[in-house]
């Protein structure tokens, strides 16, 4: 493989954004119709204390998830359940997609069955792991991803990176969004959307019990928190929405039994942790579209 040399600096200015909604006109106004083509969420979820604060810096995910993904020898398992609510986001994210702004999103199945989909995402190499869009090809082969069953992982940084590096003259970020293009034609769409799910926890009672006999079964509980970000790619290979990283995070109603000797486990028997993540991405959904739909109408 050809040896690259890859330099970057820091971006010196960032987009305008509404309420954490970036708009790239007249381009996202010519959009009809959408396909999500890549719904990621991470793998170890995240712990915030009870006042609202991360006991470890939160940083950026990908860049975290990437550096636990090299620090541990072990690679973390994905769960049933993760998967599961990762694949309740892409749906959340299709059916809001559906009803903002006049848009008409393509059935999640259609993109999943679509050969030219599930081609552009085959390996390319002995080595390959993960996703093999050029730029973050190195980085994405350490990362482990949750994504719904049948799709495939392409993190928010792989499209709106956090500053501009080059690769062999270009931006990082230029070979993917020339394949998300490529998708666009391919899957007949205007633009094709991918999100990226964090999903953490705040501790309530009993978070972190670890008894002995009576107590060795007992579960602890926690809220959900998630947050998200989306991006919107045309067939011109231009990023045409974007949400601001850290533009929000929504906090479960309720606890929920998540916690089993001081580790996340969603296996809690009647489906009650998973449920809760999936009622906080519709607390997500609901904000993005209505902060979304305010963009628009400016």
């Amino acid at each position: 493989m050809m040896k690259r040399t890859i330099c970057g600096f820091i971006a010196a200015g960032l987009l305008s954004s509404c309420a954490g909604i970036n708009l790239e006109r007249p381009q996202v106004d010519q959009v009809k119709t959408i396909a999500v083509v890549g719904v990621t969420a991470n793998v170890e979820f995240g712990d915030i204390d009870g006042k609202g604060e991360q006991k470890e810096a939160k940083g950026n995910p990908l860049l975290n998830a990437v550096g636990k993904a090299l620090i541990n020898s072990a690679v973390p398992e994905v769960t049933a359940e993760q998967v599961a609510i990762v694949t309740y986001g892409a749906k959340a994210l299709n059916n809001t997609l559906n009803t903002l702004n006049g848009w008409k999103a393509m059935p999640l199945d259609s993109v999943i069955e679509n050969q030219d989909y599930q081609n552009l995402f085959k390996p390319k190499s002995e080595n390959a792991v993960v996703n093999k869009l050029e730029g973050f090809q190195q980085i994405l082969d350490k990362a482990v991803w949750v994504v719904p069953t049948g799709m495939h992982p392409v993190p928010y940084s792989t499209v709106v990176p956090t500053s501009t590096h080059y690769v062999n003259g270009e931006k990082i970020e230029a070979e993917t969004l020339r394949q998300l293009a490529s998708l666009c034609k391919t899957l007949n769409v205007d633009a094709v959307a991918i999100a990226q799910y964090y999903l953490d926890y705040d501790r309530t009672w009993l978070s972190g019990v670890s008894g002995t006999g009576f107590f060795s079964e007992a579960r602890g509980y926690s809220k959900p928190m998630v947050g998200v970000n989306i991006a919107l790619v045309n067939a011109e290979g231009k990023v045409i929405l974007s949400t601001d990283r850290g533009w929000a995070e929504f906090k479960a109603d309720d606890s929920v039994p998540m916690m089993y000797h001081n580790k996340v486990d969603l296996k809690d028997g009647k489906g009650k942790s998973v449920d809760g993540y999936n009622k906080t991405i519709d607390k997500a959904m609901s904000s993005f579209k209505e902060k979304a739909n305010k963009a628009f109408a400016k």
